[in-house]
């Protein structure tokens, strides 16, 4: 019995770029000397309004030239061409000898053995297009496939959909936007869960981008950084540098007292209590200096990711915040802002009382550049 013959209908497009090519995906014929597009094995090879039909890429716009279809009706059923589903073209087939069955009764199958396709629902951004392979007469599993995310803050768009970092302001076509982690307060006051962040950092290092500021687990906090370019990088987000007191309201907890953002959660003392031991003092408790056990030993004493240290955190109603006590200093609003302004929460190389929400001991001009300064932003509208 003679097979089905089924020839694809690839009508000539316009190449997509001019010159030669060189170094670029090489550019087919067919029989009959047309330009059949680049070469492909997926649509993310193609241009954005392009997708790979058949090894090749086609512009889906140029709906005319390629005779795209989605059923039968739209192909020209009297010169024997039929729409294939798999590639949304009209396809050629051949007639069978008089006399003859076609195999499988005549009826098209939605796919061919060993016939790929792309799969997936974007190729922009973090996503990827995957690849389906039929088999048995149906397309298998989308395989390699990387789908939409929700928007994070990382300097990628991660939904997909052509912005990065995007504020719930502007979330793009796909809802989705960023959420700094955020902590209620009171009724009229919110703040960062961490200490700020750049949007290109991460666990070993700051980043270098400062088009937004974000609040992150597992980031290293933004310092370097003057009062006036943290009340700038807070304004990237609708917020502000937080005012003294808001940040002390914080760093108090709920119970209203507690001399450190520091919660042992076995037992280990409380917020009123905290080890000048370095010795005895517990490895989960926050990140201030250390004394080394050996005498002429290195200094380990280093900024850490935002988060790092699991009970040093202020205890909210709402939720945690983390690292008030140690780690970074945090420029704050104080009443002779911007001429003085206070440091608070002391940093990596502060002994534990220079830790306390009370220390008031550091204030600073507002063009004071140092690697154990950062901030944190604050609210009185909900983010």
């Amino acid at each position: 019995m003679k097979q089905l013959r089924l020839e694809v209908l690839l009508l000539a497009l316009a190449p997509f770029a001019a010159g030669c090519g060189c170094g670029g995906p090489r550019i087919d014929v067919d029989d009959a000397g047309n330009n059949v597009g680049p070469t492909c094995t997926d649509d993310a090879q193609c241009a954005p309004s392009g997708r790979c039909v058949m090894g090749h890429c086609q512009d889906v716009a140029l709906t005319d030239a390629m005779v795209l279809c989605a059923t039968n009706a739209e192909c020209d059923a009297d010169a024997g061409f039929v729409c294939l589903p798999s590639t949304g073209q009209c396809i050629h087939m051949e007639p069978v000898d008089a006399g003859e069955e076609p195999d499988g009764g005549g009826v098209l199958p939605a796919c061919f053995d060993g016939e790929p396709r792309s799969c997936g629902t974007s190729k922009f951004g973090e996503c990827r297009l995957g690849t389906q392979t039929c088999g048995d007469g149906g397309f298998g599993s989308c395989s390699g496939v990387v789908n939409p995310l929700d928007e994070v803050c990382n300097l990628r768009d991660d939904d997909c959909d052509g912005l990065v970092d995007e504020p719930k302001t502007m979330p793009g076509s796909n809802p989705s936007y960023v959420q700094d982690a955020i902590v209620k307060v009171s009724d009229n006051l919110w703040i960062y869960a961490y200490e700020a962040s750049r949007p290109d950092a991460d666990a070993t290092k700051q980043g270098i981008v400062n088009a937004r500021t974000c609040s992150r687990a597992g980031a290293l906090p933004w310092t370097n950084v003057t009062y006036n370019e943290a009340v700038s990088a807070c304004g990237t987000v609708g917020m502000t540098l937080c005012e003294l007191n808001d940040w002390l309201g914080a760093c108090h907890g709920k119970s209203g007292s507690c001399n450190w953002s520091f919660t042992p959660t076995d037992g280990g003392g409380d917020c009123n209590s905290y080890s000048d031991d370095a010795n005895g003092r517990r490895s989960t408790g926050c990140n201030g200096h250390d004394v080394t056990q050996t005498p002429g030993s290195p200094d380990t004493d280093a900024l850490k990711p935002a988060g790092s240290k699991p009970e040093c955190y202020a205890d909210l109603n709402e939720g945690n915040v983390f690292d008030l006590s140690g780690n970074a200093k945090e420029w704050t609003v104080g009443p002779n802002s911007p001429g003085e302004n206070p440091l608070r929460g002391g940093s990596y190389n502060n002994s534990p009382n220079g830790l306390t929400c009370n220390f008031d001991f550091s204030v600073a001009g507002p063009d004071l550049r140092l690697p154990n300064v950062g901030f944190r932003c604050c609210s009185h509208n909900e983010p």
